[in-house]
């Protein structure tokens, strides 16, 4: 089986990358991206214009979208949703388009198209334009505040980080999913999902990707 890897630059698209080829997961493995990264040997890493993926041939069984900025990062509301719709649902199409039977997607939790906070409301109006495509099944993972080591600088991401360390162990019963994550458990999640039959749309909030994570 091909595998396609959408953000394999990011916290869990590299994780998901480096466990799926160290662990032999797929025959071939593809890490598009708008510069050369650091990918374990064997996997592809074609250099990609994002804006322009008309001529792009992405042919393959599985495609993981892991693409993911803020608002901060970006610079504005616009340019965040060029990277966290635009490019999500675009890449999404074309791998459907050529074939994907299955999709993994990262979003957010909280996600929600009707949400009156602009970052929850594209993370949610992302995931329906993917349901709409109508893959064999459609994964969307909803993972809390992420925790990990990133090429970019997050500082709100670090202190919630710690914050969220401290207060970890108070995260039970309702409340359990907005306990911090690893990305490397996101990554576990997905690629143990990505052999399970479960046709249809899988929504995975956080508290749930942790279980699925420690048992992939």
């Amino acid at each position: 089986m091909k595998a396609i890897v959408v953000g394999a630059s990011g916290l869990i698209g590299a994780q998901v990358v480096q466990i799926a080829a160290r662990e032999k997961l797929y025959g071939s493995i593809v890490a598009p991206a708008r510069r050369k990264i650091g990918v374990p040997d064997g996997v592809e890493n074609p250099i990609v214009d994002f804006d322009k993926l008309e001529s792009a041939h992405w042919k393959a069984d599985h495609i993981f979208c892991c693409i993911g900025t803020t608002i901060k990062v970006a610079g504005s509301q616009e340019a965040f949703r060029r990277v966290d719709y635009d490019i999500a649902v675009n890449t999404a199409a074309l791998a459907r388009s050529n074939g994907a039977s299955k999709i993994f997607v990262v979003s957010a939790l909280g996600a929600d198209k009707k949400s009156g906070i602009f970052y929850s409301k594209v993370k949610g109006e992302m995931e329906a334009a993917i349901i709409e495509m109508g893959f064999a099944e459609t994964w969307i993972f909803r993972p809390s505040l992420l925790t990990g080591e990133r090429k970019d600088s997050r500082p709100g991401e670090v202190l919630g980080q710690i914050v969220g360390s401290i207060f970890s162990p108070l995260f039970i019963g309702g409340i359990k999913k907005y306990k911090p994550i690893a990305g490397e458990v996101v990554a576990r999640a997905m690629l143990c999902a990505a052999f399970l039959s479960r046709p249809g749309v899988n929504i995975v909030e956080s508290d749930q990707i942790q279980e699925l994570g420690k048992a992939g």
